[in-house]
């Protein structure tokens, strides 16, 4: 008797039951949206997600009504009434949100000297911001004048590039001398004619880094001499406007402007 009445329950609560079905799809294309997470609200610990077809179902008792949350990333979540009582699938759609994270800033550094100073190999030498701003030059060779083991030789005229040269690498314009600016390659050509390399103008650098020895091959190509990075004027953070004006001996005039700032974009 006591089996009987367990089975007769058990009959009745299945013809009571009632699947609703149901589809999550996006409201601009149509197309489904796959593992959108369906939450009965009245449930604490209960919910489904959609299959790829974007379809989701779940039981209960006829003629009872569901609150459910659908919730998909990248879309804005919906909270829907729905009745068991319904005999077609639901069209469910979902509007497309985009999802705000806190900002990232991206921070590089120009210099290509590590964190730990006395591990670089090789030799280095660093013309830093306050030796540039105290003499003032504006020719690349006066600058790398003050480094040792570094040699330059000059020519007469306009518009010639330098001629440096690096201890064990010669005297004259090497070829084995590696020219950047902030980390980046500088020369016109540095595989096929290293020697042809183009300098900035010094002016507008704010420090210098000289690296002597064949470990500076890192660098880049031809660099068994070792490599030169020009580090160019940092960005003010707010609108900032200086220049320099001097006048010297023989009609000798120097004019220096420089004007920036950033923002957060």
């Amino acid at each position: 008797m006591y089996r009987l009445s367990i089975l007769l329950i058990g009959i009745i609560q299945l013809l009571n039951a009632d699947v609703f079905v149901g589809k999550v799809v996006d409201s601009s294309t149509g197309m489904p949206i796959v593992e959108a997470n369906i939450q009965l609200k009245h449930k604490d610990n209960e919910g489904t997600v959609t299959d790829p077809s974007g379809i989701f179902s779940f039981s209960g008792n006829k003629g009872d009504s569901a609150l459910i949350e659908i919730t998909a990333i990248g879309y804005a979540g919906l909270e829907k009434m729905v009745f068991l009582s319904e005999s077609r699938t639901m069209i469910i759609q979902l509007e497309q949100s985009a999802i705000k994270l806190s900002p990232i800033n991206v921070l590089a550094d120009r210099s290509r000297i590590g964190q730990n100073f006395y591990r670089i190999p090789g030799s280095l030498s660093i013309v830093s911001k306050n030796e540039v701003l105290e003499f003032r030059d504006t020719d690349i060779n006066k600058v790398i004048s003050q480094v040792p083991g570094v040699y330059f030789q000059e020519e007469d005229g306009y518009g010639l590039r330098p001629n440096i040269g690096m201890r064990g690498s010669g005297l004259e314009r090497s070829s084995k001398i590696n020219m950047m600016e902030d980390g980046v390659l500088i020369s016109p050509a540095p595989y096929s004619s290293p020697a042809a390399y183009y300098s900035p103008t010094a002016g507008r650098m704010e420090s210098f880094e000289i690296r002597k020895g064949s470990s500076q091959v890192k660098y880049g190509p031809h660099s068994t001499g070792g490599s030169i990075n020009y580090i160019s004027a940092s960005i003010p953070k707010e609108l900032d406007f200086n220049g320099l004006l001097s006048i010297g001996e023989y009609g000798s005039q120097v004019a220096k402007f420089k004007s920036g700032m950033s923002s957060n974009n």
